[in-house]
C-alpha cells in the first residue's frame, strides 16, 4: 500500500481541493472491468477506507472535481468503497463548477505511461500556458503532476448550466488550438460537470512499469499563497481568441469555408511551418507580421476544420491582433473589394427604358395640381376649441375643429387626467363631447370625471 498511496500527499490534496468537509467521490479504476466507488468528506475517512482494499495492482485512483449535491452522500458507498456500485456521480449530481482542469497529456499509445522526454516537454508547455493565462487575467493555479503529465487547476465559482459548460469546453478548445503540438495535447474532455481528476498522492499505473515508461507517483507541485477565484469574464476573454466564423455575404455568395489559407500565405510569401491540432491546421509563422522580432512559435495562424481562421501572437504588444488585422495588412481592401466589385457589376448594366402609360385627364381637369395651384388655393377658415390649459391653448390655439389631435406620453404620466380636464372644459363652453376608453368602464370613467369636476 505504501508504494501506491502517499497519505501525506492525499491529505494535502483533499484539504486544498475539498476544504471544510466538502463532499467528493473517489474512484479506483482497474485495467479490468473492476471499479470501486466511495463518497467521503475527509481525507482521514478516505485513507481508512483504503485499508479495506486488498489489491491496488493496475488501478488508477481519481476524485470528482466539482461541487456535488449533498444527497449523493446517502448512496450505499458512504464512507466506504463498493465494487461496481450501481450509482456513481453523473452531471445531474453536480451543483456547480469548482475547478477548471487544464490537463497536458503527452501523445502516446493508450494504456501506456509517458517517457521522461515526454514529461519534460509537458512541463515546458505547462509553463507557457500558465504564463499566457496569467496575462489573460486568470488567478494563480494549483500545479499538479499527474504521473504522466501536468495539471493546472484554476479555482472557479460558477453554476452548473449549459452556458457555463459550453464556456469551459471552448476554453479548453482554445488552449488546445493555441498550444497543442505533435507531442502534447490539451485534454479537451475536461468540461463536463462530473469530470474526475487524478487523486494526487496516488501512483499512475498505465501499462507495464518499465524503465523507459515507469509508473510515477502523482503529487501537487505548487500552491499559490492564496487560492483566488478566476472571474468568468476572463474565461470569456480566453474564448475570444478562438477563430470567429466569417459570415457569407449575400451580395456575392462569398463562402469563407472555401478560402484557401495555404495558397494565401504562399501568395504573400509568408514563411511558416504547418502542423496539426485536434480540430484543424496550425501555421507557425517564422516571425510575427506586426513585429519581426517576435519569432519562433510566438505567432500562429489557425484554420479549424469548419473553415474558421484565427491569429495569435503571444507577445503583449500584439495580443489585440486578430486574423482580420493580418489580412488587411496584406490586402487593405480585402473586406471591401467584393462590395466594390459587386457595385461595378450592377451599375455597369445598361438600363432598359420602360414604357409608361400616360394618365389622361378627366373632363378637362388636370389629374394633379401644380405647385402654383396649391399655393394659390384659398386658405380655409380654421376654428378651435379651447382646452382650458393655458400653455396648450397658447402654443396650439386649442383643438382644431375638423382635425385629429394625438396626445401621447409615458405610462402613468396623467394622460387620462389631462383628457378629462379637456372634456370638462369643452362641456363648460357648451360643446358636445363623445368619449371612448379602452381601459375604463363607463361607470369608472364617470366616477373619475365627477371627482375631477368636483375638485378638492
Amino acid at each position: 500500500m505504501g508504494e501506491i498511496i502517499n497519505a501525506y500527499e492525499i491529505a494535502k490534496a483533499i484539504n486544498l481541493m475539498k476544504p471544510n468537509g466538502q463532499l467528493f467521490e473517489c474512484r479506483m479504476i482497474y485495467n479490468s472491468k473492476r471499479m470501486y466507488s466511495g463518497y467521503f468528506r475527509s481525507s482521514e475517512t478516505l485513507l481508512s477506507a483504503f485499508n479495506d482494499i486488498d489489491d491496488f495492482g493496475n488501478c488508477n485512483i481519481y476524485i470528482t472535481l466539482n461541487d456535488l449535491m449533498p444527497q449523493c452522500y446517502d448512496r450505499s458507498q458512504r464512507d466506504k468503497f463498493i465494487r461496481n456500485s450501481d450509482a456513481t456521480t453523473s452531471d445531474n449530481d453536480v451543483n456547480g463548477y469548482d475547478w477548471l482542469l487544464v490537463d497536458l497529456d503527452p501523445r502516446r499509445p493508450t494504456k501506456t505511461s509517458s517517457t521522461d522526454e515526454q514529461i519534460e516537454m509537458a512541463r515546458i508547455l505547462c509553463g507557457r500556458i500558465m504564463q499566457f493565462l496569467d496575462n489573460v487575467g486568470f488567478e494563480k493555479p494549483i500545479v499538479g503532476f499527474s504521473g504522466n503529465g501536468y495539471h493546472l487547476l484554476y479555482k472557479l465559482f460558477m453554476k452548473c448550466n449549459t452556458e457555463n459548460k459550453k464556456l469551459l469546453e471552448m476554453c479548453l478548445k482554445t488552449l488546445n488550438m493555441l498550444f497543442a503540438d505533435d507531442y502534447i495535447d490539451v485534454d479537451m474532455k475536461n468540461f463536463n460537470p462530473s469530470r474526475i481528476c487524478k487523486l494526487y498522492g496516488t501512483r499512475a499505473q498505465k501499462g507495464n512499469d518499465s524503465q523507459n515508461a515507469p509508473h510515477r507517483m502523482s503529487y501537487i507541485m505548487s500552491i499559490p499563497e492564496e487560492i483566488k477565484f478566476t472571474d468568468k469574464k476572463y474565461l470569456e476573454k480566453l474564448v475570444s481568441y478562438y477563430p470567429q466564423e466569417e459570415k457569407p455575404q449575400r451580395y456575392n455568395n462569398y463562402r469563407p469555408r472555401e478560402f484557401n489559407l495555404q495558397d494565401w500565405l504562399d501568395k504573400y510569401q509568408i514563411s511558416y511551418q504547418k502542423t496539426g491540432y485536434q480540430g484543424g491546421d496550425k501555421y507557425i509563422l517564422d516571425h510575427c507580421p506586426f513585429d519581426s522580432n517576435h519569432k519562433g512559435k510566438d505567432a500562429v495562424i489557425f484554420q479549424s476544420n469548419d473553415g474558421r481562421i484565427g491569429f495569435n501572437c503571444f507577445h503583449n504588444s500584439c495580443s489585440d491582433k486578430r486574423w482580420r488585422d493580418v489580412r488587411l495588412l496584406y490586402e487593405p481592401d480585402a473586406y471591401e473589394k467584393r462590395q466594390m466589385d459587386y457595385e461595378k457589376r450592377i451599375y455597369a448594366k445598361s438600363r432598359v427604358q420602360k414604357e409608361y402609360k400616360k394618365i389622361q385627364p378627366k373632363e378637362g381637369l388636370p389629374v394633379f395640381m401644380t405647385a402654383q395651384q396649391i399655393l394659390d388655393t384659398p386658405k380655409e377658415e380654421e376654428s378651435f376649441i379651447r382646452t382650458g390649459i393655458t400653455d396648450i391653448d397658447k402654443k396650439l390655439r386649442g383643438l382644431k375643429i375638423g382635425a385629429v389631435s394625438v396626445l401621447s406620453g409615458l405610462r402613468g404620466s396623467a394622460k387620462s387626467t389631462l383628457l378629462s380636464e379637456m372634456v370638462l372644459e369643452c362641456c363648460n363652453n357648451g360643446n358636445k363631447v363623445g368619449v371612448f376608453s379602452g381601459e375604463l368602464s363607463a361607470k369608472n370613467f364617470m366616477r373619475w370625471l365627477n371627482l375631477q369636476a368636483a375638485g378638492k
